[in-house]
């Protein structure tokens, strides 16, 4: 059976969801969720060419970098270390005039596929917003009432 044993990088992310992902269009290979100190194991997934490794945890929302690992045999046992991805974009939501937007919620659309959720957070009475869980890419934002 493939065996990927890792852990997460950075700092120790336990309860973190491990999927692994077979060829474009393929599906789900099989998931894990990490321990206590980040680490995970994912057994029973036949050999492919290719699968994408990643981690995600909703409540604080954390995600990790994806990684690849290519020619995957029957019986091997595999290292993947995944980077904790703490992405977060602050600001501020002013109206046409420079005054503060407020009651309003800021929504995160990414440029490219994604396979998440969209981040999303509420804008405080002066304006001001945090959205965390991003990944690396363009995104566009969209102010909802």
């Amino acid at each position: 059976p493939f065996r990927p044993r890792a852990r997460f990088v950075s700092a120790p992310a336990g309860g973190v969801q491990v999927t692994l992902w077979g060829p474009l269009g393929s599906g789900v290979y099989g998931s894990a969720v990490s321990g206590e100190d980040g680490s995970y194991a994912i057994y029973g997934v036949a050999p492919s060419p290719e699968v994408r490794i990643h981690g995600r945890r909703d409540g604080p929302t954390l995600r990790s970098e994806q990684a690849v690992i290519r020619d995957v045999k029957a019986g091997e046992t595999y290292a993947c270390d995944l980077r904790i991805l703490d992405l977060r974009a602050e600001g501020r939501v002013v109206d046409r005039s420079g005054r503060d937007l407020s009651a309003a919620r800021i929504l995160a659309h990414p440029a490219a596929p994604y396979d998440g959720g969209l981040p999303v957070s509420d804008i405080g009475a002066d304006g001001r917003f945090a959205v965390a869980g991003l990944v690396p890419g363009e995104w566009e934002w969209q102010v909802q009432f």
